[in-house]
């Protein structure tokens, strides 16, 4: 069994010590399916999720992993 998360991987930080402010940082998981029962139904979900979902500054993307 597979769960699907978002989460971003940037953070704001106009220290000045990174481009564009952006600091690389894995955020938390936010879980929008659970009891996937493959690991092509979980990589399917994931990819019809990106590409319909903007991810704006902060990259934010969905993945999957094993519940």
């Amino acid at each position: 069994m597979y769960y699907c998360f978002t989460r971003t991987w940037w953070k704001k930080n106009s220290n000045g010590q990174w481009p564009n402010d952006l600091e690389p940082d894995a955020g938390p998981e936010t879980i929008v399916a659970t009891n996937i029962a493959t690991l092509e139904a979980a990589r399917t979900f994931c990819q019809e999720w990106n590409s319909t979902q903007d991810a704006g500054e902060l990259s934010r993307k969905c993945e999957f992993d094993r519940q």
